[in-house]
């Protein structure tokens, strides 16, 4: 639908003037800019978080970058550009604006972890840029041809729950896990390690139970037979 409004079929395009003088052909519900204004104001907090973080441990920060990039974002936000009250060749330019502010963007990013991640092989650098705790979800994608007895850990022997893994084109693994609660403005460095799956100690049960202080699942070789909630009682 978007791609329509950019792209109007030449049919539903009127020949001629429409008798407007002032705002000839203008459209007025352009949502990417709207979509890419919202998302790069994000990106530049989060990249001055980064920054200030980085100049904590000696890396001086990119003032002039930042004010050159946000006047760039702070131009698009005025009320002719936010509202998309302007014709095609107006609205092509600020998506080329967008375009090149997202790129200075990634490099203050870039030099602002080579700062706080962990230069070590299989190291994933978890950074929390924000002023509050966080313990949720992270994701990462590196170059891996297999994902079999995969195991995060913090190297003393503290492993992370690892929630999904998968290939995304034969070469690179996706992993979404939780890596435990980050303190604000801190970084958690996590061990990537393989073991062999055929070497994996399997524990044989007593009985098919699984009991915790929540739930009791009892099974038999057809599958689940019961699922308790202990706080039902």
């Amino acid at each position: 639908k978007i791609n329509r409004v950019d792209n109007p079929p030449r049919d539903s395009v009127h020949p001629g003037p429409e008798l407007n003088p002032c705002n000839s052909g203008c459209w007025v519900t352009r949502i990417k800019l709207k979509q890419q204004c919202r998302r790069l104001e994000y990106a530049m907090l989060n990249a001055e978080s980064l920054s200030c973080m980085a100049m904590l441990k000696g890396k001086s920060y990119p003032k002039e970058k930042f004010q050159e990039a946000w006047q760039t974002l702070l131009f698009t936000m005025f009320h002719d550009c936010i509202t998309s009250t302007h014709i095609d060749p107006a609205y092509e330019e600020l998506l080329e604006m967008n375009a090149r502010l997202a790129k200075q963007i990634s490099s203050l990013n870039d030099k602002a972890l080579s700062r706080l991640a962990k230069p070590q092989e299989k190291t994933i650098s978890v950074i929390n840029a924000m002023a509050s705790e966080y313990s949720g979800s992270a994701e990462i994608t590196f170059p891996s041809e297999k994902s079999t007895g995969l195991s995060l850990s913090d190297g003393n022997g503290k492993n992370y729950r690892i929630i999904s893994a998968e290939h995304i084109d034969g070469k690179n693994l996706r992993v979404r896990f939780l890596p435990g609660k980050i303190a604000p403005f801190s970084a958690k460095h996590i061990k990537i390690k393989y073991s062999d799956p055929s070497k994996a100690s399997i524990r044989k049960l007593k009985q098919p139970v699984i009991e915790n202080e929540r739930f009791k699942i009892s099974a038999d070789k057809e599958g689940l037979v019961s699922i308790y909630d202990k706080r039902l009682k």
